[in-house]
């Protein structure tokens, strides 16, 4: 649901989202199948694909747009979408909603497979012509209770504790918060840095 109290009585408004937005989440299985996802807008309008390990989820459900997805169990993988993709798998965004947006369609119930999911997000990124100063100096970190995502990294991701010493290198740009103590850290991504808490 895209609100805690939805259904309710009062719709949201779902008009801002346009083909400049981008659709985001972080997931993570150990299933060797792909799953399906449906971004669901006006009726009929639903964008229909897959993602994971494997082929197609089911018929309906293509493209497989995660064809280097690591099935593993413990690695997070970032699906970041334009919403001019999600139009082009089906996708129609009405202008107001309420209840269920999307759905995980499992890829076989008698395997036992999970399913982890996080930060699940529309964003517009900054409009094209106007220059943050920061961009270079200066990372935009995610951190939930589960993962760790560097929103514009450049490079690997270097990881320092508080006395500097170097922790932990991703190369992927998210990572699960269990793979660090709690604590303060310094994150590197080529020139750009940041410090993050992790509680």
């Amino acid at each position: 649901c895209m609100r805690d109290n939805a259904p309710a009585s009062v719709d949201v408004d779902y008009t801002a989202i346009t083909d400049d937005y981008r659709f985001h989440m972080a997931v993570k299985t150990a299933s060797p199948i792909s799953f399906g996802i449906e971004l669901v807008g006006q009726t009929g309008g639903a964008a229909k694909f897959s993602a994971g390990a494997g082929g197609v989820a089911a018929a309906g459900f293509e493209p497989n747009i995660t064809p280097n997805f690591v099935s593993d169990g413990n690695t997070w993988n970032v699906l970041d979408i334009p919403v001019s993709d999600l139009r082009a798998y089906g996708f129609m965004n009405r202008g107001t909603f309420r209840g269920n947006f999307f759905n995980i369609i499992s890829p076989d119930q008698g395997t036992g497979w999970t399913i982890g999911i996080d930060a699940v997000f529309f964003y517009n990124p900054e409009p094209a012509g106007i220059v943050n100063p920061d961009a270079d100096t200066k990372l935009k970190v995610l951190v939930t209770n589960q993962i760790v995502e560097v929103l514009n990294a450049t490079a690997p991701i270097e990881v320092y504790n508080i006395a500097g010493v170097k922790v932990k290198v991703s190369e992927k740009p998210v990572f699960g918060v269990d793979e660090l103590n709690k604590g303060a850290y310094i994150l590197k991504s080529g020139k750009a840095v940041t410090k993050v808490i992790i509680k």
